[in-house]
């Protein structure tokens, strides 16, 4: 039996010009979403941890506040560089200005929130009334890092959100007229 030359399958010339199997699943963002809130909700829970003690500078109450806010940093801090990552991945969607600019909203609402819980309760107030570091200010300083983060991938996601949208405006408008006729 002889092989049409026309329907050779030449796979290394098709994989030059598009892998698909690096198209990234659309659970991949759940996934940061989710990891994001995690870690978020440990800084949170870290903070809950310090106030519910009767000594907040206690050896033990540090401790743990410094097990669960580190914890918390740690998922935030994979939850941005994994969203850092697919920001740069140039097969995960071809039309994404508006997502990317949806997920530096995203960011930058959380890095809001952040601060805002922070300031609301006045940080480093422990250090000036025990003075020593207590699990309170070991949760401000997990608050900051996490806003840090967030920050960090929101800035990031909207200069992505810019350059996409400057590159759909001119697939939108080509250079050179296509001909008539």
């Amino acid at each position: 039996m002889r092989e049409d030359p026309e329907f050779e399958t030449n796979v290394e010339a098709q994989q030059g010009a598009f892998d698909i199997t690096s198209i990234e699943p659309r659970s991949e963002r759940w996934h940061q979403l989710t990891q994001l809130a995690v870690g978020v909700g440990a800084v949170w829970l870290g903070h809950e941890t310090a106030s519910w003690a009767s000594d907040p500078a206690k050896p033990s109450v540090r401790l743990w506040t410094l097990a669960v806010v580190l914890f918390g940093v740690v998922q935030v801090g994979r939850a941005v560089s994994r969203f850092i990552l697919s920001v740069s991945s140039r097969q995960a969607r071809i039309f994404r200005c508006r997502h990317l600019a949806a997920c530096g909203v995203c960011l930058l609402a959380v890095v809001v929130a952040l601060i805002s819980f922070l300031l609301a309760r006045g940080p480093l107030r422990g250090v000036l009334s025990h003075g020593s570091i207590t699990g309170g200010d070991i949760a401000d300083v997990g608050f900051v890092i996490g806003a840090g983060f967030c920050l960090v991938g929101a800035i990031t996601a909207f200069i992505a959100a810019f350059e996409h949208f400057r590159l759909e405006r001119a697939w939108q408008y080509p250079r050179f007229p296509f001909p008539l006729g």
